[in-house]
């Protein structure tokens, strides 16, 4: 941790000196031309080349938060985190098609924090290089997002809730390391990606066996292009909506090299002051004859438009199988939108229905690869409380 962490700081103390040293040159000599800017901010601080061949970004993002958990049976938590600490680096090369994302987490907490002496982490997250041929081809490689939930697709820094549903930590993919292909027709109607990646099992991990994670995303944008967005921040005036579909092929070693299917269908409807958005999962262990259901809704309205946000969702975790508890979440929240998802302070409240919740464990994410238990006590109610301010620039 300390070699990481110190290549993190030589890397921030480079970055720092080719931008003073870039801004030092513009001051002491013929100032460039308006159409030439090659230091400046766009949702974050830029380098960039008057050809605009080369581009550097840099943003950072931080989530203090608190959070209290009351757990049936067990002593309340009440305590503070980091929940994402990230530096980002972002860009092209060569040529504008060329692009680049580099996501460095230096500390991140967790959704639930009931793990005892539970460290915090730093990790790659994003890594990856993108080449766009045209509007229909782009290709992809590196470590990113499977394309598969709109949920988990949508940027921790434009979420509508401090943190994602069950059905998502139990059905998600995480990020993971392989090649998509993706694009757009129709004139942009119609948004397609393929993926080939590793199990599918988290970030930073090579393959354990010969099998990849296959799957498909198509978006039909019927009104609009909302794009990955949960909220009506934007406050559009024209309806949009869009409809999702995806599907995936797996055989992960921890399932005991049995053949996974997983599908989802979502959609997005945004409209002025509201937002809505609704999901469901299906999966099936093709082997085992065991299937895994799940769904999830969340709307939101802004009383104040563009400023003061509040939202509902319910969401559940539906095991097909004798002995097995389903899992379910209630819950609302708060949002103060000061600067948009930028700078924006947001409190919400869960009620966890049969909760996987202990102290020394949590959620068993990822349950598509763990014999298709979530791990829900039944009869077991728990309640939550975040709030979090997020600085994003």
């Amino acid at each position: 941790m300390y070699i990481q962490n110190n290549k993190l700081y030589y890397s921030f103390i480079i970055f720092l000196f080719c931008f003073l040293l870039s801004t030092s040159s513009m001051a002491n000599g013929t100032p460039a031309p308006k159409e030439c800017e090659m230091v400046g901010y766009d949702n974050g601080f830029y380098l960039k080349t008057c050809d605009n061949n080369y581009k550097l970004k840099f943003n950072v993002q931080l989530q203090p938060q608190y959070q209290y958990l009351g757990i049936e049976s067990q002593d309340d938590t009440n305590t503070f985190q980091i929940r994402r600490g990230r530096l980002i680096f972002s860009g092209h090369a060569f040529s504008p098609d060329l692009t680049f994302k580099f996501q460095y987490e230096a500390i991140g907490g967790r959704d639930n924090t009931t793990r005892e002496n539970d460290a915090f982490v730093n990790a790659l997250r994003d890594a990856y290089i993108a080449y766009k041929f045209n509007d229909y081809i782009n290709v992809m490689v590196g470590q990113a997002r499977p394309y598969f939930n709109r949920e988990e697709l949508t940027p921790d820094n434009v979420q509508q809730f401090i943190g994602y549903t069950i059905a998502n930590e139990v059905f998600n993919h995480a990020r993971d390391l392989g090649v998509w292909l993706s694009g757009s027709a129709f004139d942009k109607k119609l948004e397609y990606g393929f993926y080939v990646n590793n199990e599918g099992l988290g970030s930073n991990r090579t393959n354990r066996n010969n099998d990849f994670l296959f799957g498909t995303r198509l978006v039909y944008n019927i009104l609009g292009t909302p794009g990955l967005q949960l909220t009506a921040i934007n406050h559009p005036e024209e309806h949009q909506l869009a409809l999702g579909l995806a599907a995936n092929y797996n055989t992960p070693d921890t399932n005991a090299g049995n053949n996974v299917i997983g599908t989802t269908a979502d959609f997005i409807y945004i409209y002025k002051n509201f937002s809505f958005m609704g999901a469901g999962f299906y999966a099936r262990d093709t082997d085992a004859d065991s299937t895994l259901l799940g769904f999830s809704g969340q709307a939101g309205y802004f009383i104040v438009p563009k400023k003061f946000e509040v939202a509902a969702r319910f969401a559940g975790v539906i095991p097909k199988a004798s002995g097995i508890t389903n899992g379910y979440e209630a819950g609302a929240g708060f949002n103060y939108y000061i600067k948009g998802h930028n700078l924006k302070i947001q409190t919400d409240y869960g009620m966890l229905i049969n909760s996987a919740l202990v102290h020394g464990g949590s959620v068993q994410a990822g349950s598509m690869f763990n014999g298709f238990n979530p791990g829900f006590n039944q009869d077991q109610v728990d309640h939550r409380i975040r709030t979090q301010i997020q600085l994003f620039f």
